[in-house]
């Protein structure tokens, strides 16, 4: 995924460098909310906590519209190739909805 703003410029290679010292953070539930200039995305992860779970928010990132067209795309694409590999996801039911 580029996150250029130019349709038509030239692809190139793009190096993408993790640091050392950046920890994973696992998430089970995103929240989504938008601006008119903005998305934010909001990583958490759900944990039990009595009878009422919470979530804990692990990442929050604040993306532009046109930019949620590509990582939609991106994911798409990608989720067709792990299930290319791997075979169809199985997903739970959500509770309270069928299907």
């Amino acid at each position: 995924m580029h996150g250029g703003n130019g349709e038509d410029r030239e692809r190139r290679p793009l190096k993408v460098e993790v640091p050392a010292d950046l920890r994973p953070s696992p998430a089970n539930f995103l929240g989504v909310s938008h601006t008119p200039y903005d998305f934010i995305l909001d990583f958490a992860e759900v944990i039990p906590v009595g009878d009422q779970p919470r979530a804990q928010v692990v990442a929050r990132i604040v993306i532009s519209p046109q930019f949620v067209h590509r990582m939609v795309e991106t994911l798409q694409h990608n989720l067709a190739k792990y299930e290319q590999t791997f075979g169809p996801i199985k997903r739970p039911a959500l509770p309270g909805r069928e299907g």
